[in-house]
């Protein structure tokens, strides 16, 4: 059995794993859209820069979710 958090179960992934595939898949989620009013930096509430690198370091390329005219 797993282990409870709260009377729930808690997840099987690490806070680095939850992380990592938050910013992997945050461009996806965002249009392709790194910063700017409705880019993933400012939801994820860290610099545009910082996002970017980290991207960089996971080898996702944002451009590729881009959605013209979104």
């Amino acid at each position: 059995p797993g282990q409870t958090f709260n009377g729930a179960e808690a997840p099987s992934m690490s806070l680095e794993e939850v992380t990592t595939s938050y910013i992997h898949h945050a461009p996806r989620i965002h249009a392709g859209r790194v910063s700017g009013p409705r880019g993933a930096a400012r939801i994820l509430g860290i610099p545009a820069s910082t996002l970017v690198s980290k991207l960089r370091k996971l080898g996702v390329n944002p451009k590729a979710y881009f959605k013209a005219g979104d």
